[in-house]
């Protein structure tokens, strides 16, 4: 069978995110096929390896793609088959995306629906998908699109979370969770807490393994015994359970706190972010404190006020609970590894679809 290449990249600077939802999908494949993982840096592939995938470091510039395509074309060349290569990545250009095109079948995850690439597939599981947009641009690609295919870990498929500030663990605590993903070097994390800290709750900090911000977390801890720093968790279920209401980043974790039924306040990092956010808010989901790409203080303030909001009216977290459990069943790995392994199956046969004509 043809084997599938993974381009990913996750450091500081732009978090995990892209390696942990293509590593959901890979968990589903796994023993289906050879399976391995190409970086631009060490500390990316170093990541992967860590989680106990192969990994290819290419020693490049991530933001400079087109730069990678030699050593791309010596690993694809190289086989006899035509294999599939996933690319999650900001990063791409047309010309690298048709250059890869020549030696293997590209499907690529977008999260914006603003530019028709050229690329066999595409994966956009937000919400907010304009399905008549893409079928009307990729009209000979495949198309995976909508909340059905969220890539979440497997931990997610199935929740019987019911998020309400009065749920407690025993310890007669409301337990809040905080993460704002894998790099946050701004330290948004922190400066959060500042603001929203309070001697009767009982606070979960998750630092992402590329977080610069330990140092200023365990002082931060030390004096507040109710915070409790979370690094490397492995059962993100397990501990989103305990909380009553979380402030998250913009990303794949707001699919995983509504998977899970737990009440949020989200803002955004980035740009691409921005409407996921809006969707929460528009859609009674979740609050949306708005961009602290664009206005950092702006949306520590509204942070801080839907902080006190949501404290003071369980009623409104348990209204965007219900919300959120029609959203996503945490199924969607699921779905896209079936779909992957069917495409597999039939790569190099006749019946293989064309490119999306550009």
């Amino acid at each position: 069978m043809s084997k599938v290449f993974v381009r990913a990249d996750g450091n500081a600077k732009i978090g995990i995110g892209h390696l942990m939802r293509t590593m959901a999908v890979m968990d589903q494949l796994k023993g289906k096929t050879e399976i391995t993982y190409l970086c631009a840096m060490e500390e990316s592939a170093e990541c992967v390896r860590r989680k106990g995938w192969n990994a290819l470091c290419l020693q490049t510039a991530p933001e400079r793609m087109e730069e990678e395509l030699p050593k791309l074309k010596e690993i694809f060349e190289d086989s006899r088959e035509r294999n599939l290569l996933i690319v999650d990545n900001y990063n791409v250009t047309d010309d690298y995306l048709r250059a890869l095109g020549e030696w293997c079948d590209v499907l690529l995850f977008d999260d914006l629906g603003e530019h028709v690439f050229p690329v066999r597939g595409i994966v956009n599981y937000h919400c907010y998908a304009d399905k008549n947009w893409y079928e009307a641009h990729y009209p000979a690609a495949k198309l995976f699109l909508g909340a059905d295919y969220v890539p979440l870990r497997a931990q997610f498929a199935s929740s019987d979370a019911k998020g309400n500030l009065a749920k407690e663990i025993g310890d007669g605590r409301v337990h809040v969770l905080l993460t704002t993903g894998g790099g946050d070097s701004d330290n948004i994390g922190g400066r959060i807490l500042e603001r929203i800290y309070r001697d009767d709750l009982t606070y979960h900090w998750i630092l992402g393994p590329f977080s610069p911000n330990l140092p200023f977390a365990k002082a931060f801890a030390e004096k507040r015994p109710n915070v409790i720093l979370e690094c490397n968790v492995e059962n993100v279920t397990a501990l989103m359970r305990k909380c009553s209401l979380a402030i998250t980043a913009g990303g794949s974790t707001i699919y995983e706190l509504w998977a899970t039924r737990i009440p949020l306040i989200a803002f955004s990092y980035a740009a691409n972010q921005e409407k996921l956010i809006r969707f929460a808010g528009e859609n009674g989901c979740g609050f949306d404190a708005g961009s602290y790409n664009r206005d950092p203080e702006d949306c520590l303030k509204n942070i801080e006020k839907y902080f006190e909001t949501a404290i003071s009216n369980p009623e409104i977290c348990s209204r965007f609970s219900d919300n959120a459990r029609k959203l996503t069943d945490g199924r969607g790995a699921v779905r896209l590894a079936g779909s992957i392994t069917e495409w597999l199956n039939c790569l190099n046969c006749s019946c293989n679809f064309k490119p999306n004509p550009l």
